[in-house]
């Protein structure tokens, strides 16, 4: 099974650490942040990977994960040329995935829970069911994401970064796409950000019935701010803490 992991992120926000290391291989305690997506789609069953990058950072992320035997998993690599969104990024591996299969797809700067993960989400890619699935998490601060709103328990809509939201349920950087998710983002257009929005592509299978959402209770944080990456770096060194008690 395949999963995709979007690393192209210019990491703006972390500058200037940013300016010497990729976003994604800031260490988490001794740990690179990509790591944690790599271990989210393992845990839902991937075993072949494309590291999604720009030309600048595709190197040094390619010298820390080698070809995946270190993993578990195969890796293959692919350029980003430019950074149009996430829905754009996904598009760069559309010749990875065949006909009629899903596939996971995971933002690198997004930390997971991977043992919740594997427990309650481990067969879901295994059904291929032609669904698109979602992982929805309560938070407080829903501007800051893609918001869901679910009404009787189906996806009713979704919507980038609002600042209105209608529910405190971010969308949360990993999904599961069929195939078929390649000629949705053919037809997007940019958003008034510039960008092909992913909850753009996601709103065509709400409207279709075709969304499946998935609420995490496990840890979720994304790392893309300095707070963030605090944050989430004190949840890791408290869990290493207890485990070693």
């Amino acid at each position: 099974m395949k999963g995709i992991i979007l690393a192209a992120g210019k990491g703006t926000r972390m500058l200037p650490a940013t300016s010497v290391v990729n976003k994604n291989l800031i260490p988490i305690l001794n740990i690179p942040l990509i790591t944690y997506s790599v271990e989210a789609l393992v845990a839902l069953g991937v075993d072949k990977i494309m590291i999604v990058a720009s030309k600048n950072d595709l190197g040094p992320i390619a010298s820390y994960l080698g070809d995946g035997s270190d993993f578990g998993v195969n890796f293959n690599y692919s350029i980003q040329k430019e950074q149009k969104g996430i829905s754009h990024a996904i598009l760069v591996a559309r010749d990875f995935i065949r006909e009629n299969e899903n596939f996971a797809v995971c933002l690198a700067d997004n930390i997971f829970d991977a043992d919740f993960i594997k427990n309650n989400f481990g067969n879901i890619l295994s059904k291929n069911d032609g669904n698109t699935h979602i992982f929805a998490k309560k938070v407080d601060d829903p501007k800051r994401f893609g918001v869901a709103v679910i009404e009787n328990d189906k996806v009713t809509g979704v919507e980038e970064k609002p600042q209105n939201p209608k529910s405190d349920l971010a969308v949360t950087g990993l999904y599961i796409f069929p195939q078929s998710v390649f000629g949705i983002i053919d037809t997007l257009k940019p958003s008034a950000r510039g960008e092909y929005e992913v909850t753009d592509a996601i709103l065509d299978y709400v409207n279709n019935g075709l969304c499946t959402h998935h609420i995490l209770d496990g840890f979720w944080s994304d790392a893309g701010t300095p707070e963030s990456l605090l944050a989430v770096a004190n949840h890791m060194f408290a869990k290493a803490k207890k485990s070693n008690i």
